[in-house]
Parts: structure tokens; sequence; C-alpha cells
């Protein structure tokens, strides 16, 4: 790990903790994994208890029982309360909401506000994230590392102000 790579972490986390803090209870955010996780590089959930200090160390990661790898919550940070939207398949963009809520650091909040629609609304509602929203949360994920090469860029575009890349 490099001293650049640790500024730009730190700059990543700052903006980050300010989103955590800003996001209100009901809302859905985006939540990014740990660095080491394979399949499921972010998570989306809806808030239950806002911005709040941590009040101990989450437990160590147990890769027999846990299935997904988050972040691990430090004492004395703030962390927020958010229940789990779960893909129907992996790789989908239509969720359905679980019963299952976990502590997630407010520095890997990476998108606050992530819109949802209804595609069907009885006894167990699917919802699918809102376009804005889903490329909200591709430009701002980052790759495992925050490094990559660039060997081309083939497309450049500015859309709604914000610049977008499509790079090889």
């Amino acid at each position: 790990v490099t001293s650049l790579s640790r500024v730009t972490r730190s700059a990543l986390d700052a903006e980050s903790i300010t989103r955590g803090q800003g996001a209100a209870v009901g809302s859905v955010v985006c939540v990014e994994t740990h660095n080491s996780e394979q399949t499921i590089p972010w998570v989306i959930g809806e808030v239950v208890s806002a911005a709040h200090t941590a009040p101990a160390d989450s437990v160590p990661y147990d890769s027999a029982n846990d299935a997904v790898h988050y972040e691990p919550v430090r004492v004395g940070e703030s962390v927020l309360s958010v229940m789990l939207y779960e893909p129907l398949a992996p790789g989908s963009t239509t969720y359905s909401l679980s019963d299952v809520t976990v502590l997630v650091p407010a520095r890997r909040v990476r998108i606050a506000g992530v819109e949802l629609k209804v595609l069907r609304s009885n006894r167990s509602p699917r919802f699918a994230i809102e376009a804005e929203s889903l490329r909200a949360i591709r430009a701002e994920m980052r790759t495992s590392d925050d490094s990559f090469t660039v060997e081309a860029v083939v497309q450049y575009r500015s859309y709604y102000r914000k610049e977008q890349w499509l790079l090889k």
C-alpha cells in the first residue's frame, strides 16, 4: 500500500462518513463490502437507525458462517444499522427486503438516497434500482484496490455535468 493510496482512501472515507451521517432513517444506502470480498462488491440496504457511535468492535469475519465479508466496525467510529435488500440472483437489479440487519461503518457508505421502484407490491414485494441511482452506484464504486491500468479511452461524455469515461 502506497502513501498515495492511503491519502486517497482517507479522502474517500471522509466523504463517505459525511454521507453516512446524513442518511435518514428509512432511506436506502449503497454500502461497499470489504476489499477482499470476491463476489459481492456492494450491497444496498434500508437505514434502520441513524448514524451513532459504535459501542464495541464487531466480531471478526468467519468464512464458515458469514456469507458476505463486510468491513469490520471499530469501537468509537460512526456506524449505521442497515436492513439489507437481497438480489433475486447474483448480479440482478431486482431485490426483496430481507430481515437481515447489519451494523456497517459510515466510512463504507458510497451512495446515500438510492431510489428504488416497486415492481410488485404483494406479500413479497420486489424492488428495482432506478436507472439514475444505478448509474451513480456504478460511477462511485472503485476497483477492489482502487487502482487499474488504462489501455485506451474508448469513449468520453459529460452526462448531467458528470464526466463518464469508457476505458479499455
